[in-house]
């Protein structure tokens, strides 16, 4: 599920690559600010089972309002023991960036901001009934045999981006929520 054009060029690399998916794949599409779970269900999707998503170089990109519309829709679309993992930025990351010559070209080229970000991102989610926790990006980047980005390192305080895990803990109707 993602945008028709980013599809396409994941399509294109595929087919000049010679890859062979090892799985089913299936391609949905999909403005995530607009409706998009009929289309996600229309492709098979079973809500009713655990499922995992997958959320990486999305959350920066949407406004506040954008996001909490997908993650009320991810909540119904989820049962208690689903996973998430996603990228989230704090707000000062945001602000730093937005002050680099590389961040200024690449808006003027694709007309793409970073606009939110959380201080808290676990506490974010638990709020939404996912219980999650942060990875550390030097330590996952070192099991890879690879140098962590400087966003991801503990040690840079608020401006960084936080690799999160979640599992849903709760539901609506849930005394927790």
């Amino acid at each position: 599920m993602d945008a028709p054009d980013v599809l396409a060029f994941k399509r294109r690399v595929i087919v000049e690559r010679g890859f062979t998916p090892e799985c089913v794949r299936c391609e949905i599409p999909v403005d995530l600010r607009g409706e998009w779970t009929t289309p996600l269900l229309r492709a098979g999707f079973r809500k009713h089972e655990p499922t995992v998503w997958l959320m990486e170089g999305l959350l920066m990109y949407l406004g506040a309002e954008s996001i909490e519309c997908i993650f009320e829709d991810i909540a119904t679309m989820s049962v208690r023991g689903s996973r998430l993992s996603a990228e989230f930025a704090h707000p000062n990351l945001l602000s730093r960036f937005a002050r680099l010559k590389s961040t200024i070209d690449m808006t003027e080229r694709t007309g793409v901001v970073w606009q939110w970000g959380t201080e808290t991102p676990a506490a974010w989610l638990a709020r939404r009934g996912w219980h999650a926790t942060i990875a550390d990006g030097n330590e996952l980047a070192r099991s890879y045999g690879r140098e962590a980005p400087h966003v991801l390192n503990p040690s840079d305080g608020d401006e960084r981006l936080w690799l999160l895990h979640a599992t849903r803990t709760s539901i609506h109707g849930d005394s927790q929520l």
